[in-house]
């Protein structure tokens, strides 16, 4: 509990120096995009070939723990898909394109091919790798070797100091992060109800909004991972019928089209967008502003949100965990694009969207163009909301984990800690944008945390030979995380 409170004490110390000195961050980011922009760019590559290396060796076939599967597939994959991308996914999904007109990339200055396939790079593949490969280092740590500590530094460090300071750099990200995560789509949502409903548009109605998801995620939270699991499981579903409407609804022909050409151009030359660092600055700015940021801020929570997945992965093999999961993950956040991205960018080829209006105006025209648009529209916001509900519980059954307090009490206060720093920042935007930059800026060490925690699982792999791993007893009922 101390290093929570050492980790809140830290924000706030940070959103005190923003507000005095506002370009203190900027400058900070502008220098951190610049300088550890390829290293983000060569780590996420890495992580993707050990990934395949490890799922294909014959460690991929040590099971996670003893018995079958904790969950279903779809019900894992659901809880998996609504805790690592949030509300941000649909929100991106239908408008990003706009970004990545007129622009020069590893691809060129087409637009369609950038439009159509530079969202597959930063929202597929490879955040699920950055997801991923903590995650099964957790599962490891937790269901094979019987680690009944919470702690994200309890594998990686036997040092008192280090195991603190990792421990609040991973506590600080988190809440930044949450604070940054809720103010990317709350405007969207309370600019919409006031299209829907006539509400005002204002920061009382911003407050409400995220006090709303509060509630219900505490309430979540408290509940239990099975109540948890059935939220994530509607919110796929929500997901899918509104996936469904706009394909059926939208320019279906085109959709097929540029998700064909997209997905083809991104296969092809995945390696070369992956790694394309460009050295010469070709792209004026593109790469640090776009796949440098994207890959970055997958990095920086890359701890505590893979720390979830491990936890609900019990019974899975490595292998199917690692490639199930970035398959099935990679699939359902392409789809948002394939979908409405690509419904998106048909409008625009066709004159009906202006790519430079703002992101909330282009969303909701796009769907205002389809028969009942005003209900995708309402569907859309219910689905922000859900995503939200259910990245948070599962974020605050981690952090309660972490404080080692399970009960209601200790759920309630994780929630509270979480929502306070968003509810604070609705009143000031020159805060509230100087920590989506800390949030980048904090990538840096967690990339550093991120390479221990793989680092000790290959050599725990290692060192658990699996041709005796049978031998290996399994997590006593004291130490099993429950």
């Amino acid at each position: 509990m101390s290093l929570l409170l050492i980790a809140l004490g830290i924000v706030i110390v940070f959103c005190i120096l923003i507000f005095t000195f506002p370009d203190l961050l900027a400058g900070m980011f502008t220098a951190v995009t610049g300088v550890f922009g390829n290293y983000f760019i060569i780590l996420s590559f890495i992580g993707v070939v050990v990934l395949v290396f490890v799922a294909f060796s014959r460690h991929g076939k040590i099971k996670l723990g003893e018995g079958k599967p904790r969950f279903k597939f779809f019900t894992w994959i659901s809880m998996v898909f609504t805790t690592g991308l949030a509300g941000d996914l649909v929100f991106f999904g239908f408008h990003e394109f706009k970004y990545y007109a007129d622009q020069t990339t590893a691809l060129g200055t087409d637009n369609i091919t950038n439009m159509t396939t530079y969202s597959i790079l930063h929202w597929t593949t490879i955040p699920w790798v950055i997801y991923f490969l903590p995650a099964v280092a957790y599962a490891y740590f937790m269901h094979v070797r019987g680690n009944k500590s919470d702690k994200i530094s309890a594998e990686i460090s036997n040092h008192k100091k280090l195991s603190n300071t990792i421990d609040v750099i991973s506590l600080v990200t988190l809440i930044v992060g949450c604070a940054t995560t809720f103010s990317i789509t709350t405007p969207y949502v309370t600019h919409t109800l006031n299209l829907l409903f006539s509400i005002p548009d204002s920061v009382i109605v911003s407050i409400v909004v995220i006090v709303i998801i509060a509630v219900v995620y505490m309430l979540a939270s408290v509940f239990g991972i099975t109540v948890i699991a059935r939220i994530a499981t509607g919110c796929v579903v929500l997901y899918i019928v509104l996936l469904a409407a706009v394909f059926i609804l939208g320019d279906t022909l085109s959709i097929i089209k540029y998700t064909a050409s997209g997905l083809s151009t991104y296969v092809i030359n995945f390696v070369k967008m992956s790694t394309w660092l460009d050295i010469d600055n070709v792209s004026n700015g593109f790469k640090s502003d776009w796949t440098v940021f994207f890959f970055a801020y997958w990095i920086s929570w890359s701890v505590l949100v893979p720390k979830w997945i491990g936890q609900i992965s019990e019974g899975m093999t490595i292998r199917k965990m690692l490639i199930g999961g970035v398959l099935a993950g990679s699939a359902a956040t392409g789809l948002a694009f394939f979908v409405f991205g690509n419904n998106g960018v048909s409008s625009y080829l066709k004159g009906a969207v202006d790519i430079g209006a703002d992101p909330n105006d282009v969303i909701n025209h796009v769907l205002q163009s389809l028969p009942g648009g005003l209900a995708l529209i309402f569907i859309l916001v219910v689905l922000i909301l859900m995503f939200y509900i259910t990245s948070f519980d599962s974020i605050v059954e981690v952090l309660s984990s972490f404080i080692n307090n399970h009960t209601t009490k200790g759920k309630v206060l994780c929630s509270v800690i979480l929502v306070i720093l968003p509810l604070t920042l609705v009143f000031n935007s020159v805060v509230l944008d100087g920590l989506k930059s800390l949030t980048i800026i904090m990538a840096v060490p967690m990339s550093l945390i991120l390479i221990l925690v793989v680092v000790t699982f290959m050599r725990m792999l290692r060192k658990d030979d699996p041709v005796t791993m049978e031998q290996i007893p399994p997590p006593s009922a004291e130490n099993h995380h429950r």
